[in-house]
């Protein structure tokens, strides 16, 4: 299958007070092009009998609650954050749907040199419609495995890393994660999982605010993967 387009993805949030808890609203709108690569018989039929053409659109609601003590690059605390959107023609989409997506992230500093950080993501799908297009349904997001390769209506996966600071400027990592895509969410991790591994380094190119940039090196059982990264990666 073959996907071209364009979308549009925001989100407006505010902090409540001097508190960790950050509440807003995400808008997404996404207008793919589909097309089967071969062979041109079965585009013919999809163009006949299926929306090549399709147009998501939803509307959604944030809450987020976060410790971390950098944006840029943590190494303590963590954030943690939930989504739930509706997807409807009365906002312009062609198929109704709903999508709910948790997120959780926290880091552990072990000791000066040597830090150990968690992530978590589950998402869910729930919809009356017989077949949705490919955009709408939740993917597996680990480091190493392509987006949207295993997808249904319920994916979640689990990812460690641990990182060595070997000076003030440059660090490593290692990282393996495991992630489960299902049509049932009691059927995640029961069967078909599928995981990935790397390594990558940071180097600190602004010191005042605490950037790292560096590369990440991933590895699934189909894909290989060349991350240039920004932050922790995670």
């Amino acid at each position: 299958m073959g996907m071209n387009g364009y979308g549009v993805i925001q989100k407006l949030q505010f902090r409540l007070g001097e508190s960790p808890v950050l509440l807003g609203v995400s808008q997404k709108f996404v207008s793919p092009e589909l097309s089967i690569v071969e062979p041109t018989k079965a585009n013919q039929l999809a163009n006949r009998w299926l929306n090549m053409t399709p147009t998501v659109s939803g509307l959604g609601a944030i809450a987020e609650y976060d410790t971390r003590n950098s944006f840029l690059y943590p190494t303590a605390g963590g954030d943690y954050k939930a989504e739930y959107m509706v997807f409807g023609d009365h906002i312009g989409s062609d198929y109704n749907f709903q999508t709910f997506a948790a997120e959780g992230t926290q880091y552990f500093p072990i000791s000066n040199k040597w830090n150990v950080a968690l992530k978590g993501n589950y998402n869910t799908l729930s919809t009356d419609e017989r077949l949705l297009p490919p955009p709408a349904y939740p993917d597996i997001e680990l480091r190493g495995i392509a987006r949207n390769r295993y997808q249904g209506t319920s994916t979640a996966s689990i990812e460690s890393q641990v990182t060595y600071s070997f000076t003030n400027r440059w660090s490593s990592s290692v990282f393996a994660g495991v992630g489960s895509a299902t049509d049932a969410t009691n059927e995640l991790f029961s069967d078909g999982n599928h995981y990935a591994y790397g390594v990558g380094f940071r180097y600190l190119i602004a010191r005042r605010y605490g950037l790292k940039v560096g590369i990440d090196v991933a590895k699934s059982e189909e894909d290989n993967a060349l991350y240039f990264q920004v932050g922790t990666g995670l």
